[in-house]
């Protein structure tokens, strides 16, 4: 069962055509590792479409990403591109240069991983 799914019972997103806020947020830390998530919501209902579970390493001033979704409905609109740059802009704001690291991907995430983040 998806995160989506649980918490919000299958909202009704439409075509996902409403604007896109993004948000990051730094949760906890432990071991020299923060607990972060980058969301992705439609304006004004705040409906989440979207979402990154990652690790920012205070050591490297990496992110390692565990988890990242965008639901069915509102896929290959750009929103997790989105949230990737959005990813990037915090870790640059908080003095890093931007690199992520990737867990184990399905076929669909290895080929996003690829466009977004070539490099890597």
């Amino acid at each position: 069962m998806s995160w989506y799914k649980k918490f919000q019972n299958e909202p009704d997103v439409g075509d996902c055509a409403d604007e896109i806020g993004i948000q990051v947020d730094y949760w906890d830390s432990r071991g020299g590792e923060g607990v972060c998530t980058v969301t992705a919501y439609l304006k004004p209902s705040k409906v989440i479409v979207g979402r990154i579970d990652f690790n920012y390493i205070h050591n490297t001033g990496n992110a390692w990403i565990k988890w990242i979704e965008v639901i069915p409905e509102c896929r290959y609109k750009g929103i997790g591109r989105n949230m990737i740059d959005a990813l990037r802009d915090w870790l640059k704001s908080a003095g890093s240069d931007g690199v992520i690291e990737w867990s184990n991907t399905t076929d669909e995430g290895t080929m996003f991983k690829e466009k977004v983040d070539p490099v890597s």
